[in-house]
């Protein structure tokens, strides 16, 4: 139920504003952005996203901050805004890379490779699913790897006068 859902996401902001814990801001923000990417309100998610962004930033918070990152790449690359979700993906993987989440950074990996792969960047597409498929295969993550070898499969088919 989406409207019992943004009505504790709001109870739940309202409360940490009267506080003023920033970080406890920043999690509803977060989670509610990420519903609204999957309702299609990508509008009001890139608002609640880069809002929490700005929340965890300034609280020093890295972990839900590279989520929030991650999730708003993927809202703007939705719009149309490829560049700025490169951007986004890449201070994502940035951050994962400097705590060492492998599961996480894979992942992220895995999501530049496909945009970059959707804008015809052939030959750093299969670099970046080729790293994200080292890293998914040394978690054993069966989806990811499979994910990855399609990807591969998709850039390395294209003629070579095209890449």
């Amino acid at each position: 139920d989406y409207t019992g859902a943004c009505t504790h996401f709001e109870e739940s902001l309202t409360l940490f504003r009267q506080t003023g814990d920033k970080w406890g801001m920043g999690m509803p923000l977060l989670n509610w952005g990420y519903t609204d990417s999957l309702q299609g309100n990508l509008d009001a998610a890139r608002d609640r996203l880069e809002e929490s962004i700005a929340m965890l930033r300034q609280v020093g918070e890295r972990t839900a901050r590279s989520v929030t990152l991650n999730i708003l790449a993927h809202v703007v690359q939705q719009q149309g805004d490829y560049e700025q979700a490169a951007v986004l993906y890449t201070e994502s993987l940035d951050l994962l890379r400097k705590m060492g989440i492998e599961a996480s950074t894979a992942d992220v990996i895995y999501n530049l490779a496909y945009l970059v792969h959707t804008q015809g960047h052939f030959p750093l597409a299969a670099k970046l699913y080729k790293e994200s498929l080292d890293l998914f295969s040394r978690q054993e993550n069966e989806e990811g790897i499979a994910k990855c070898r399609t990807g591969l499969a998709a850039v390395t088919g294209v003629p070579k006068e095209m890449r």
